[in-house]
């Protein structure tokens, strides 16, 4: 029997407008980001938004003055964590964070018994 090509559904439907609220959100984050012409998304090196460009400078200066500290980093990456785990629906002690993904990935791969199956 013939493969039959999968049906669009077609709508009559004509889209809805975005609402004032969700056209002013829409227009904030644009605001964040400052691409200069030409600028193609290439899913490689996004832009930063403007409130990471600002903690970026911040953390710079404070390195560059000697008074940065490893452990005060401690608090951004556990509401790092938080918020990742409350976006997904797990709890906090389910997020793991690492420098690379290879480490994470080699550390699952040892742990695994001989003749183990990943899907």
């Amino acid at each position: 029997m013939p493969a039959t090509a999968p049906s669009l559904s077609t709508s009559t439907t004509a889209p809805t407008a975005p609402s004032a609220a969700a056209s002013t959100a829409v227009a904030e984050v644009q605001r964040a980001f400052r691409p200069t012409p030409g600028y193609l998304n290439a899913a490689t090196l996004g832009l930063p938004p403007a409130g990471v460009r600002r903690a970026m400078r911040e953390a710079l200066t404070e390195w560059e003055e000697g008074r940065a500290s490893a452990t005060a980093y401690d608090e951004h990456v556990q509401g790092a964590r938080t918020a990742y785990a409350s976006l997904v629906g797990v709890p906090q002690s389910w997020v793991a964070v690492g420098s690379q993904t290879s480490v994470f990935a080699g550390t699952l791969a040892a742990a695994l018994p001989d003749g183990a199956e990943v899907l």
